[in-house]
């Protein structure tokens, strides 16, 4: 009996011994991975892998018409209204009004802003202007808009009856 389990136990110990240096050398190999992945990766990088940190995102509602001015006193651009109420928007932390904005004479300006039809009011920060000739991209300073649903337009308007143009407006909410 003595010599039938001599070779069964040796067989047993080593299997035993390949098992355990199976899992000690793999467990080895993937430390050095990731130290080596943590090297190369940011910090930043690191915690948007884990899901510790989110990227700063943002939502663009475009107000998509186009149009131009010579008048002097604020002008409602037309096909220009949306509606909008900012309670849709939770956790926004800003929010701005974008929009090509230009002029045909550098000495002259146009200016642009949100006007809150429903309260009869221009939406305080969002008056931009422009010396540029050709269209430039310009962004207004944060938005305040009263609570509840509004209904919002583009005005335009010229200092001295120049051309005022402008395209591609939209309001940028920022979390």
């Amino acid at each position: 009996m003595k010599n039938n389990l001599t070779p069964f136990l040796l067989l047993v110990i080593f299997l035993n011994l390949i098992v355990l240096d199976f899992f000690v050398f793999s467990r080895k190999s993937d430390e050095k991975v990731l130290s080596a992945t943590a090297n190369a990766c940011p910090t930043a990088c690191v915690d948007l892998i884990r899901g510790t940190k989110s990227l700063a995102k943002e939502v663009v509602i475009p107000i998509s018409t186009a149009g131009t001015t010579t008048k002097t006193d604020w002008e409602g651009l037309a096909g220009s209204e949306i509606s909008f109420n900012k309670a849709n928007y939770p956790g926004v932390k800003k929010m701005y009004f974008l929009a090509n904005l230009g002029t045909d004479a550098q000495d002259r300006k146009a200016y642009a802003r949100l006007f809150d039809v429903t309260h009869g009011i221009g939406v305080q920060g969002s008056e931009i202007t422009s010396t540029a000739t050709t269209a430039m991209q310009i962004k207004s300073d944060a938005l305040n808009f009263f609570s509840g649903d509004l209904v919002v337009r583009i005005q335009i308007k010229g200092l001295n009856g120049n051309l005022v143009s402008i395209s591609n407006g939209r309001i940028v909410l920022s979390y």
